[in-house]
């Protein structure tokens, strides 16, 4: 839900969060909680932004690709919109659903830069 570079901003329904069966609104629900307690870990820090930390987002995105390297979409042995021109498989996360539920309960604050607010005199 996050990328870095561009803090604060909270993508629902983007890369690695279609699923090949199951409800896309459990899923909506999940990260709009998610986004509840960004803005929530925001506030309690006093913090202006907050962006996802490079090597949180390079371990996320590696843990992916090494699941989905073995999953359907990547091994069907036919071209789709699950696969970009290179084989990677954007689209789809790698687990169940109540694993994507429990990941997203919280924000975990280590996995984030956050940057605090600047007040005036």
């Amino acid at each position: 839900m996050t990328v870095t570079g561009f803090p604060n901003f909270f993508l629902m329904y983007g890369p690695n969060t279609n699923f090949g069966g199951g409800s896309i609104v459990y899923i909506l629900e999940s990260q709009a909680r998610y986004v509840v307690d960004a803005v929530r870990s925001l506030t309690e820090r006093s913090a202006a932004y907050m962006d996802v930390r490079p090597e949180s987002f390079d371990a996320f995105s590696a843990e992916a690709q090494r699941r989905l390297a073995n999953s359907v979409w990547s091994t069907g042995g036919c071209s789709s919109w699950y696969t970009n021109d290179k084989g990677k498989v954007t689209n789809n996360w790698p687990g169940l659903m109540s694993e994507y539920r429990r990941r997203t309960r919280r924000v975990n604050p280590s996995d984030y830069r956050f940057v605090p607010a600047v007040t005036g005199n």
